[in-house]
């Protein structure tokens, strides 16, 4: 099951305070990503995409997963970029897509480093390991269906991309670690904790004004990004509230 809280966002954008749209480039070369995956890092170029220096990030800018597997970026290119709640263009779930709070909750473990058996002691643990979570995050944004998921083998074949031939069966299992954990634990975790994970949407700016215009910028590609909350007197004066928690069946 999926389960996805949708936030009055553009309520939250304003009382937050800070921009949600610039440019942004995406780097591939962590030295700890795996297959076509993260870990990717962030690199703002122009306004703001993001809190950064928390214990994931290592250098400059932030680190992030992508959730849509089917839709591409070019590594170290600009980008323009608007931060929502809902990834779009997406192969998985509807279009526009909210981030589900299982999502959320593995992200905001993988930020703060507090994701159960997610390995930061060494280069190669940590890549084995970003490469489970990418996974993990796919499934839980329906990039795969059960069936695909259901074993290793049938996931490489639906991944079908050389890329992810050296995944193990120890990254395997620890993807499905890391989901047991989110569905098992994330409602609970984000009813004393703020979910601040929003979609960080990428595109190329064809029209050059800094506003996503499907017909000319194409197709979206979306990671993932924190956000600072207002306090909690903000957050009572902009009224917000939780519009809807709904479930879906995976397929």
């Amino acid at each position: 099951m999926k389960s996805t809280m949708i936030m009055a966002s553009l309520v939250l954008a304003a009382a937050a305070g800070a921009a949600q749209a610039g440019t942004v480039k995406i780097h591939n070369n962590t030295g700890v990503s795996f297959g076509s995956g993260g870990e990717f890092r962030g690199e703002v170029q122009t306004g703001w995409a993001g809190v950064t220096g928390t214990a994931s990030d290592i250098g400059a800018g932030f680190r992030t997963f992508c959730v849509e597997r089917n839709i591409f970026f070019t590594p170290g290119t600009t980008y323009a970029f608007q931060i929502e709640t809902v990834a779009r263009s997406g192969g998985g779930g509807p279009n526009p897509d909210p981030i589900s709070i299982e999502t959320a909750y593995l992200y905001t473990k993988f930020r703060t480093m507090t994701l159960s058996g997610y390995r930061s002691d060494t280069d190669a643990n940590r890549a084995l390991d970003a490469g489970s979570l990418q996974l993990a995050l796919w499934r839980l944004e329906e990039e795969f269906t059960a069936a695909q998921f259901a074993t290793k083998a049938t996931l490489l074949a639906a991944i079908n991309d050389g890329r992810w031939s050296g995944l193990t069966d120890d990254q395997f299992n620890k993807a499905n670690a890391f989901i047991t954990d989110a569905t098992a634990n994330a409602l609970s975790f984000f009813s004393s904790n703020s979910n601040n994970v929003r979609a960080l949407n990428i595109f190329a700016d064809n029209n050059g004004n800094g506003v996503y215009d499907a017909g000319v910028d194409g197709d979206m590609q979306s990671q993932l990004t924190l956000i600072p909350l207002p306090t909690g007197a903000a957050l009572g004066l902009a009224g917000l509230s939780v519009l809807a928690i709904r479930r879906r069946a995976a397929r």
